[in-house]
């Protein structure tokens, strides 16, 4: 009995840290990258607020807009994209919008960027600043390959060759 209310006390008092990325390359639009980042938003919201000294409401829209350009520092700093041996998200990457509720945020965004990838490197440092047991989920699709696959502060990278 007291293992199990030790166990249940670990859990309240341990959330679980999370965050999923889908990566479409050319398939809905033949010529964009669509990148999509779910995170939880206390969390998110934390970390822009402790890394740019600032005071981001996730679940305020005029917040949200005022913050738009830390929110995509954030991504871009954290999140990258290499193809064929060329960084794709640096300064490509454009905010297109974000869905947000109580618990989670929804982050869209695409790179104008037609491209045959062979080789993809990809590196997730999300939140990693933050939590030591984040662990980042990864989604990536292009034409018929599928990989989906977790990433964590000790193992941030990935490379896939197709």
């Amino acid at each position: 009995m007291q293992f199990l209310l030790f166990l249940i006390t670990a859990l309240v008092l341990h959330p679980i840290h999370i965050s999923v990325t889908n990566i479409d390359i050319n398939t809905k639009n033949k010529k964009k990258i669509l990148i999509v980042t779910k995170v939880f938003s206390n969390d998110f919201q934390k970390i822009i607020n402790t890394n740019y000294n600032t005071n981001l409401n996730i679940n305020d829209s005029i917040s949200i807009f005022k913050h738009k350009k830390q929110i995509s520092n954030y991504i871009t700093k954290n999140l990258k994209l290499i193809i064929n041996n060329k960084s794709i998200i640096n300064n490509k990457l454009m905010f297109d919008s974000i869905n947000y509720n109580n618990q989670a945020s929804w982050f869209y965004f695409s790179i104008n960027k037609k491209i045959t990838p062979k080789k993809i490197i990809i590196i997730n440092n999300l939140l990693n600043d933050l939590f030591q047991d984040q662990k980042n989920l990864v989604f990536i699709k292009y034409k018929n390959f599928q990989k989906s696959f977790k990433l964590t502060k000790s193992d941030k990278l990935r490379t896939l060759s197709l």
